[in-house]
C-alpha cells in the first residue's frame, strides 16, 4: 500500500487548498533523509497523508511532488489559479479553479524552514486587492 504510513497525529498547521475535495497541506515531523519531509499533504475523508518529496517552482506553477507518486500542481490561468491533484494509489484526480474563499483566507504557515515550500503557495493564490474588488 504505498508509504501511507499514519502521520495524522503529527500533522500540523493545515492549511486548505480545496475544501469540497478535502485537500489540505501541513507539516509534519521531518525525517533525516529528505529536506522536504516536514512538508505533506492530507487528502479525502480517510484523511490519506503523504511527505513532499520534490518541488518546482516556476513563474506561473508550483509543482509539489508527495510520496507514492501524488502530485500537487497550482497553476495561473487568466486570474485563476488552477489545482491539479493526483493520487494513483486511490485514483484521486481533481483539476479545478481554487475557491476564491480559500484564497483570501490561506496564510503560510511560518514554521520556520519546516513550511519553506508549502508556505510560497500564499504569495502564488494571495488576490490583491483588484482582485478582491472585483470578486465582489
Amino acid at each position: 500500500m504505498g508509504n501511507s504510513l499514519d502521520y495524522g497525529q503529527y500533522f500540523k498547521s493545515e492549511r486548505v487548498i480545496d475544501g469540497i475535495n478535502q485537500v489540505h497541506v501541513g507539516v509534519i515531523a521531518p525525517d533525516d533523509f529528505n529536506p522536504y519531509s516536514g512538508q505533506g499533504i492530507k487528502i479525502g475523508h480517510d484523511g490519506i497523508i503523504r511527505r513532499l518529496e520534490n518541488f518546482i517552482e516556476t513563474p506561473n506553477c508550483l509543482r509539489y511532488e508527495f510520496e507514492a507518486d501524488t502530485v500537487l500542481s497550482l497553476s495561473k490561468k487568466d486570474k485563476q489559479i488552477i489545482i491539479l491533484l493526483k493520487e494513483p494509489e486511490t485514483n484521486i484526480k481533481i483539476i479545478k479553479p481554487m475557491d476564491m474563499v480559500c484564497r483570501q483566507i490561506y496564510k503560510p504557515m511560518s514554521w520556520g524552514n519546516l513550511s519553506t515550500e508549502l508556505d510560497k503557495i500564499y504569495d502564488f493564490v494571495h488576490l490583491d486587492e483588484s482582485e478582491n474588488n472585483s470578486e465582489n
